[in-house]
């Protein structure tokens, strides 16, 4: 009586899944976006359909290669086209295998 269970059911294996932490997608009036920097340092706003979130990251499933370099803190002050100082990612923040 009173007694209940919490179970995972694997449903299906997403192979080569680009992925994001949930703290860069962002979301807009036109949808979901993330700001990505290119090489010089420049941000632009880039939009993106995504999929299933899981333990932190979302599944993207149009917008990015998965090679791109993301802003995942500081969005509100963020515009396209600014310069912002790319810092790597805390190690418990790796991408899912």
């Amino acid at each position: 009586a009173g007694q209940f269970v919490d179970a995972r059911i694997e449903v299906e294996t997403l192979r080569r899944a680009v992925t994001a932490p949930v703290a860069a997608i962002n979301r807009g009036p036109d949808g979901a976006f993330t700001y990505v920097v290119d090489a010089s340092g420049t941000a632009r706003q880039v939009p993106v359909s995504v999929g299933l979130q899981w333990n932190g990251w979302q599944v993207i499933t149009q917008g990015l290669a998965g090679d791109e370099t993301l802003v995942v803190g500081g969005q509100s002050r963020l515009g396209p086209g600014m310069t912002v100082r790319a810092t790597p990612a805390a190690a418990d923040t790796a991408a899912p295998t």
